[in-house]
């Protein structure tokens, strides 16, 4: 199943935007390639990314950084908490990257030897 037909699941109502595309793409770019379980990432991270925009915007001040692996983006101004865990798509996105076991930019599993 694609990422944008688990968004249609997940977040029904953003399914529908005329814009998803952009969207999803934005979240691809976002997420790492080698992430397990990428498309139900890709899913989250889209709606996250959609809440936000809705919210008008994530940051209470202009970009001050960003990076990639874990993706994080730093604003000027104070924020009490991370962009990810202030809605529920990305605390969900979250809690699948942190299934994933990643340690930097890559995908850690384990096999018996």
């Amino acid at each position: 199943m694609s990422a944008a037909a688990k968004l249609a699941l997940i977040a029904p109502d953003y399914a529908a935007l005329p814009n998803l595309a952009d969207y999803i793409e934005l979240a691809e770019d976002a997420v790492s390639p080698k992430m397990c379980q990428r498309d139900l990432a890709v899913a989250y991270m889209a709606a996250h990314i959609i809440a936000m925009a809705e919210r008008g915007g994530a940051g209470s001040g202009a970009v001050t950084s960003k990076s990639e692996g874990g993706l994080s983006i730093a604003y000027s101004g104070s924020q009490s908490q991370s962009l990810l865990s202030s809605t529920s798509y990305g605390q969900e996105f979250e809690r699948i990257q942190r299934s994933c076991g990643r340690i930097g930019g890559f995908t850690m599993r384990t096999f018996p030897a």
